[in-house]
């Protein structure tokens, strides 16, 4: 294979990712029993969860916006060698962005219910087909496409001349493959208790995956200098 080939890339970037992803995931598993046979951390969630019952898709941008968007800025803001060369538009470019994304990865958990919950299936069934819906469609077909252009179109100082030129042939090869490897290797652990919980704690925990996943990648990114090729806000 060529040193450039894309499953070479993400093959690797998920071997240097490996153990910082397993104590992500065994912090989730154990947050998710807890949920279940810790009266005080189900209380906790309890409150979470009437929040957005009640104010709907504004508390998933909102959370979002914050874990995100506000709390990885903070970290690179910390770390100079990613201290991002236009803060300001980097933190409004973070946090809309994720707070908008929140609202559709919102809308993916709710329409999975209406598909999936009540058909007397067996939870493991419904799990399973939530699952497959979001790693096998939603994620490389439009979420990690998605993410990788905005990225681009930011990069390119939001000129959509740029993002037009930076894709060209192959563009999805290089840019979202090599990442769909690494965050596989969290989110098919993640999607699993993400739907394990009931449905207004999906979109916390998975945005709480999220912001930690994304925030060891930037720990780590700081340490290799760029040498792992996964790009922590697509995480």
């Amino acid at each position: 294979m060529s040193q450039d080939n894309p499953f070479q890339i993400g093959f690797k970037s998920a071997r240097a990712l490996a153990v910082p992803a397993a104590f992500l995931i065994a912090g989730g598993v154990a947050l998710v029993v807890a949920y279940f046979h810790a009266p005080a951390v189900s209380g906790a969630f309890s409150h979470v969860a009437e929040l957005k019952s009640r104010y709907g898709y504004a508390f998933s941008f909102a959370l979002n916006f914050l874990l995100a968007g506000v709390l990885p800025w903070l970290m690179r803001m910390a770390l100079p060698s990613l201290r991002p060369a236009r803060p300001v538009s980097e933190l409004v470019f973070g946090t809309l962005w994720w707070g908008a994304f929140a609202i559709i990865v919102d809308a993916l958990y709710r329409g999975l219910g209406h598909l999936f919950d009540g058909r007397g299936w067996p939870v493991a069934g419904v799990i399973g087909a939530k699952m497959a819906v979001d790693l096998v469609l939603f994620m490389p077909l439009f979420a990690a496409p998605v993410i990788a252009l905005a990225h681009l179109w930011k990069d390119a100082g939001y000129d959509f001349a740029k993002l037009r030129s930076g894709m060209g042939p192959g563009w999805y090869r290089r840019l979202v493959l090599p990442n769909l490897i690494p965050n596989h290797m969290v989110w098919i652990p993640g999607t699993l208790l993400v739907f394990c919980m009931p449905a207004d704690l999906q979109l916390t925990l998975s945005s709480l995956i999220a912001c930690f996943w994304a925030l060891m990648c930037l720990q780590i990114a700081a340490r290799t200098r760029g040498r792992v090729a996964v790009d922590p806000e697509e995480a």
